[in-house]
């Protein structure tokens, strides 16, 4: 893959990464979500705060029990406390990383490149710990609900799609 193409699909990667951490927080009980503090601002949780957005906002919509809701929330809580806040950070890090090196008007394709790839280690690690999440929050989904939940994913915006994107004029 070249250079200009790993840089592409870097920057639609960020792009994604931003629409999704710009989705509402869900939650069975007020507004801070499993596992966040309702207390916690947004500004308090900082650039990619919330890297399972998506998901919350899919799952709130999903007509859950009280005991799905609970269940739910202690997944959250189990892996916010494990390593996908770690691993979050990480990749939020490696991002602004290769954002830096390429609006550095120094540095070289080497150093581009460099960024590019530890970013793209830490995109595996993370994608490696959501999915880790998943397959603890779908078993306590029914059938019909994860059907429901997947449809919901496919309408789910693209990169540089949804609210706080702005075209440039």
């Amino acid at each position: 893959m070249s250079l200009k193409r790993k840089c592409f699909v870097t920057v639609a990667a960020v792009a994604v990464t931003v629409v999704v951490s710009g989705s509402p927080a869900w939650s069975a009980e007020g507004s801070g979500g499993p596992g966040r503090p309702e207390e916690m601002s947004r500004h308090d949780r900082g650039p990619g705060h919330d890297p399972v957005g998506p998901i919350r906002g899919a799952l709130r919509d999903l007509d859950l029990s009280i005991e799905q809701r609970e269940q739910i929330r202690t997944a959250f809580e189990r892996h916010r406390d494990g390593d996908l806040q770690e691993v979050g950070r990480a990749f939020a890090a490696a991002r602004r990383s290769l954002e830096q090196q390429i609006w550095n008007p120094v540095a070289s394709e080497a150093e581009i490149l460099e960024a590019s790839n530890a970013l793209a280690d830490r995109a595996r690690a993370f994608d490696r710990a959501r999915r880790s999440l998943a397959l603890d929050i779908l078993p306590i989904l029914t059938a019909e609900q994860q059907n429901e939940l997947r449809e919901k994913l496919k309408e789910m915006p693209g990169p540089g799609v949804g609210p706080g994107h702005r075209r440039m004029r």
